[in-house]
């Protein structure tokens, strides 16, 4: 098999690890710009703001202008660079379980199933993800393929995440939330810096990273990261087959080469491996044939973004980037390719009003070399997505009364024009206190996954009390072409609260109204010989005949111990999902996109016991989830995946210790209250699932 770009999987590995050795190299030979840093480099210590200071954070995503987030209507939660550190995550994945009304499970010792306000599975269509500004999307089925995501965590800045809809100016499949992650810029990362990790299930890792400068305006990074994942095990505690190994080497460069005009180039090349156990449908008693296989991937991606300072109340940027990747195994042989452009204009007219509009166009290509269980037609595919957006903030009241409006306009290949309005209205009564609200309206667009998939699901016996008495039946699900965008209205209030230098609240509700969901319609039965053993196929095509209604709350408190001594955090999530099928329908959501645990919830303590040592602990707690499969009838649920999981406590401990200015060593243990236990299972292309297990690592930071 070749995983190419015109290179086979073991020469590209060779690149990789030429790669890392080029970074080691010229962090032992160059000279460190302004000496190195000790644990504060260029981060943000959260111990070290006050929460007056954290609540001015800058982000962008609500209204695509930098604002305060106290003062964002919108449920916005912001991870920064430290609490990502002192949070013990390896990944970006780990680390989105710590905010409020997110759910980030594992159906592997790879594979997540990520979204915000239910939804949730490992192809999740409904959560936007962004790495500054580049879209993890797949044209496949509108999510991300999260195992092949490894982000070198020491270069983020900080990740945003809005709970609930952001479609009017981030486009469709912007539903249910959208995840931000920003890296720092190459300025912020001078030096060098190299991390080694090792554990009983983060098998290895280690990363590098340079960064230099040319002259006074040109600033870059190099880096490389190795990434080695040990296998999880099955509920009966049997070694799974699911490790992974992943290699990603990049750079990032910024020139500012005036005072108006800043740009910055960056790219990204990953390469490796995800194990699974892949279970294929046959015609025959057990029904099903399991195959323990590895997933090969690779990505490679490019993003220049140009920004300009018309005035002090004026500014534009102009970005592009383009995006190929790759994965190959026995269930498909995967390429797509994707080119971004994106253009946005900022101009205050007057004290009291801002404008801001832009427009993007997209290109997806893609093809997939089809097998039994899945294939497309047709094969390959291009779609072209053109949008338009305005937002326009009003200051009604100086310091007290903002109001926003906006509308994105998008056409697709597939329901032609699509329109999201929006509008939030906020009021600060006080300047510690701020509520707002929020009205919605966003779209989901269809992907390869509604309209052209032909998979081959499940085999049952046509009679279950004697499977010898007729052919089996074999469930097929047929994309249908005339699918139609699935609906959302969203009504959300939200306030926040600063009472003291020390205290701070955050609290969301909101009310979530879905229409055309896709749901599956039953097909006429086809006898089909495509082997040795006769079968019946019941083809399931897709259709809209399912809505639903979600509801909810989520609270978030911090407290800030006296002397920067630590701070204290806690969150709660309640989340109500409904889902209904009109006449003529069977439910496919609530089989392939589950439902959300009701109940969600930590409390995080963060301590710095001297100037050298610090502690954190996670408890956290996950509610059960009642997922009742999809069933053509109740005699078919033996041979269903059982996807309900019981509800669990667990608990994350790091210890921090400043060995030196320049050394940093933590022991970190992860989910310590069991040996192993599901947090979720997968549905349509059906891995073998394996349960989260206790796992203990350590590493080692040095700045040189």
């Amino acid at each position: 098999m070749t995983l190419t770009y015109g290179i086979s999987p073991r020469p590209k590995t060779i690149l990789m690890m030429r790669l890392f050795t080029a970074v080691l190299s010229l962090c032992l030979t160059l000279p460190t710009p302004g000496g190195a840093a000790g644990w504060d480099d260029g981060e943000i210590d959260l111990l070290a703001l006050s929460l007056e200071e954290l609540m001015g954070i800058e982000v962008s995503l609500v209204s695509r202008t930098q604002q305060s987030l106290f003062e964002t209507p919108a449920a916005l939660f912001v991870l920064t660079a430290d609490d990502v550190r002192r949070s013990g995550a390896t990944n970006v994945q780990e680390a989105l379980r710590l905010v409020p009304g997110v759910q980030a499970a594992r159906s592997d010792a790879n594979k997540w199933a990520i979204s915000a306000r239910g939804f949730a599975d490992r192809f999740a269509n409904k959560l936007l993800v962004l790495i500054d500004g580049r879209h993890l999307y797949s044209p496949i089925f509108s999510g991300v393929f999260w195992e092949g995501q490894d982000l070198l965590l020491e270069d983020i800045e900080r990740i945003e995440v809005v709970r609930g809809p952001g479609a009017t100016l981030w486009g469709a499949n912007a539903v249910n939330g959208i995840i931000n992650i920003v890296t720092k810029e190459a300025e912020q990362t001078q030096g060098a810096r190299a991390t080694l990790r090792a554990g009983s299930e983060t098998k290895g890792g280690a990363n590098i990273r340079y960064g230099g400068q040319f002259g006074e305006r040109a600033f870059y990074r190099v880096y490389a990261q190795y990434s080695a994942r040990d296998d999880f095990v099955d509920a009966s505690g049997r070694r799974a087959a699911d490790g992974s190994e992943l290699w990603h080497g990049g750079f990032r460069s910024e020139y500012r080469h005036n005072e108006r005009d800043a740009f910055s180039l960056q790219g990204d090349l990953i390469d490796g491996y995800a194990g699974q156990t892949t279970r294929f449908p046959i015609p025959e008693m057990p029904y099903l044939r399991s195959t323990d296989e590895e997933t090969q991937m690779a990505n490679i991606n490019m993003l220049a973004r140009w920004e300009r300072t018309l005035s002090s109340s004026a500014d534009f940027s102009l970005q592009f980037y383009y995006d190929r990747s790759k994965r190959m195994d026995s269930t498909a042989d995967v390429k797509t390719d994707a080119f971004d452009i994106d253009f946005q204009h900022r101009r205050a007219l007057g004290v009291r009003h801002q404008l801001s509009w832009g427009a993007g166009y997209r290109l997806d290509r893609d093809n997939l070399q089809p097998s039994f269980k899945l294939g497309f037609v047709p094969q390959e595919r291009s779609t072209h997505l053109f949008s338009a957006f305005v937002h326009d903030e009003l200051t009604l009241i100086r310091e007290r009364l903002r109001w926003a409006l906006g509308a994105k306009l998008e056409h697709n290949g597939y329901t032609g024009f699509e329109y999201q309005p929006s509008t939030r209205l906020l009021w600060t009564p006080t300047p510690h206190q701020t509520l707002w609200a929020a009205a919605t309206r966003a779209v989901r667009t269809p992907a390869r996954s509604d309209s052209d998939v032909r998979l081959a699901f499940r085999f049952f016996p046509s009679q279950p009390a004697d499977p010898d008495a007729g052919p089996p039946i074999g469930l097929f699900f047929h994309g249908e072409g005339g699918i139609v965008s699935e609906k959302m209205r969203a009504y959300e209030l939200g306030y926040r609260a600063h009472p003291t230098d020390a205290l701070l609240f955050d609290f969301a509700a909101y009310y979530n109204d879905y229409d055309d969901l896709r749901s599956v319609d039953m097909g006429k039965l086809e006898p089909r010989i495509d082997g040795p053993t006769p079968y019946v196929a019941n083809p399931l095509r897709t259709d809209n005949s399912m809505t639903a209604v979600a509801h909810g709350i989520e609270m978030a408190a911090e407290w800030q111990l006296a002397k920067k001594r630590g701070r204290l955090r806690a969150s709660y999530t309640y989340t109500e999902l409904d889902i209904d099928v009109r006449e003529g329908g069977l439910p496919d959501g609530p089989a392939s996109e589950s439902v959300p645990p009701t109940h969600q919830g930590y409390i995080w303590s963060s301590l710095n016991l001297s100037s050298v040592l610090q502690l954190d602990a996670i408890m956290r707690y996950v509610g059960e989830i009642n997922a009742p499969a999809w069933t053509a009838g109740p005699q078919y649920n033996p041979y269903l995946p059982d996807r309900n999981i019981d509800s669990y406590f667990e608990l994350d401990l790091r210890l921090a210790w400043r060995l030196t200015p320049r050394v940093e060593l933590d022991i970190n243990g992860q989910n310590l209250l069991a040996a192993h236990h599901p947090e979720f299972v997968d549905f349509f292309l059906d891995t073998r699932p394996s349960e989260t297990q206790r796992g203990v690592y350590s590493s080692v930071r040095v700045d040189f």
